[in-house]
Parts: C-alpha cells; sequence; structure tokens
C-alpha cells in the first residue's frame, strides 16, 4: 500500500544542477519537471517528476473531496521535495474517464496551474494510465472503471515491457456486451473489477489489485512520452472526456424530448 505521506529521491532532486536543458531541433525540454494530477477516482494522489523519475507522490486523503484536500496535499509535496511550484514545466492530469466530479477538479486545477505557472498541459486517459502501471505485464490488457448503472468504461492495450498500444479504445459498454467480449487469454486490471469480479470465469487472469488504481505517479510518466512525441493541449480549449453525458444532462435532454 502507499503511503498518504510523500516519498522522494534526493538523488533525482540534486540531477536537476545539470540543468533544465531545451532540445533547439523539437523545442521539448530535455529535463522537464512534471506535475501529476489523478481525480478521476476515489484515490487520489498528486506527484512530481523530473523526467519519467518520480521525485515524490502523495495520496489525498480518502475521508476529504478532493475539491477539499488536492491544495493542501500539493503544497505539502512541493514543501517537502523542495521545489516550488513555479520550477513545474508540465502539468498532467487525467482527463477522463473517472467520475465526474473528480474530472472537473483534476482539469480545472490543472488549467489554473498551466495558466499561472507559464507551464504546458497535457491530458492523459485513466484506461491508458492503468494499463502503464502494469509496466512488467505482456499481452493484451483489459482496463475498466465501472460507470455505473450496469456499464463500464473499457479499453484493451497490447502491453510489452511498459509499452502499450491500444487494441480496442476507450469506450463505454454495458457489463453483459463486456463479457461476451472478453477472452480468457486477455487480463484484467481497474477500479471496475469489483462490479464484476462474481461474474468473471474462474480461470480470468486478473493483475494485482495494488495496480488497478490509477496513480498520479504514472499519470505524469505516460504525460513525459506522449510530450516526448510532441503532443501538448491548448489550456482554454482543454475539457475532460466524461464518455456520455452526465444524468443531469440525460435529464434534461428526456425533458426536452417529451415537450
Amino acid at each position: 500500500m502507499y503511503s498518504t505521506g510523500a516519498v522522494y529521491d534526493p538523488a533525482i532532486m540534486r540531477s536537476s544542477a545539470a540543468g533544465m536543458g531545451r532540445n533547439p531541433v523539437y523545442g521539448i525540454i530535455s529535463h522537464v519537471r512534471i506535475l501529476g494530477l489523478e481525480t478521476s477516482s476515489s484515490a487520489g494522489s498528486v506527484a512530481l517528476l523530473e523526467k519519467e523519475h518520480l521525485v515524490g507522490e502523495r495520496i489525498l486523503p480518502s475521508d476529504a473531496r478532493s475539491a477539499q484536500s488536492l491544495a493542501p496535499a500539493l503544497a505539502a509535496l512541493f514543501a517537502e521535495v523542495g521545489w516550488r511550484a513555479q520550477d513545474v514545466q508540465l502539468v498532467a492530469v487525467t482527463q477522463g474517464p473517472g467520475s465526474f466530479t473528480g474530472l472537473r477538479v483534476g482539469v480545472a486545477t490543472a488549467k489554473v496551474l498551466a495558466y499561472a505557472l507559464r507551464a504546458e498541459l497535457l491530458g492523459v486517459n485513466t484506461l491508458e494510465v492503468l494499463a502503464s502501471q502494469t509496466e512488467r505485464f505482456q499481452g493484451e490488457l483489459w482496463t475498466l472503471l465501472d460507470a455505473h448503472r450496469g456499464q463500464l468504461f473499457a479499453a484493451c492495450y497490447r502491453c510489452d515491457g511498459g509499452q502499450v498500444e491500444a487494441v480496442v479504445p476507450a469506450h463505454i459498454v454495458s457489463i453483459e456486451d463486456w463479457l461476451r467480449t472478453y477472452g480468457v487469454q486477455q487480463a484484467i486490471t481497474g477500479p471496475g473489477l469489483r462490479r464484476i469480479a462474481s461474474q468473471l470465469p474462474g480461470n480470468a487472469k486478473v493483475i494485482d489489485t495494488e495496480l488497478a488504481i490509477p496513480r498520479a505517479a504514472w499519470v505524469g510518466r505516460v504525460a513525459y512520452r506522449h510530450y516526448q512525441q510532441g503532443h501538448r493541449d491548448d489550456v482554454w480549449a482543454f475539457t475532460p472526456r466524461y464518455y456520455r453525458p452526465s444524468a443531469a444532462e440525460e435529464k434534461y435532454d428526456a425533458n426536452q424530448e417529451a415537450t
């Protein structure tokens, strides 16, 4: 289990003394400092990274809403690792799928920080984060989140030594339809496992449950991989990806159709 306190590597912190060089051809910061935010699930977290190397991570208290605990956790983490907020050059955040409220909090915080710190912004898919966390797994892997209403957020990835490639992109699907799609040769991970555990075949391959919660450290690592490939998000246009309308929007649409 991960501690609610910060963990950090002094060697990584000292390595920043060599400078923050910028690649003159691609315009990519070679020693980018990353702030990772994960608020898509009930077990949120924040992390600081130097490139793909974890400097510090803090798990948000489970008994507090992410909107209340996010700012204090960030302040504590910056203090413990000895960084200033202004040191961050890339803000990474889970863009979806996940909790509607959690995604709104995380995305709004990431946008404010990126703008205020003049940092770049990059959103990553929650399901890709889950797949990347199983870095030693090889084969096809389903990543699942509970979408409620008898549905799952699901994606299937081909994993090979830390590299992941989408085989089935992120989508929303009924549990019944997903069970018909699933093959026992494929592994499964993610918080959605709790919803379907009793319906899985006895020989289903389930990845270690400690890897089934998205972590901010891996939000930062996945973002760094995309960042190196030239991906960026626009601070003003960036929004959460919910993959379906909210309950309030669905109710409004139903009322409009009835009138």
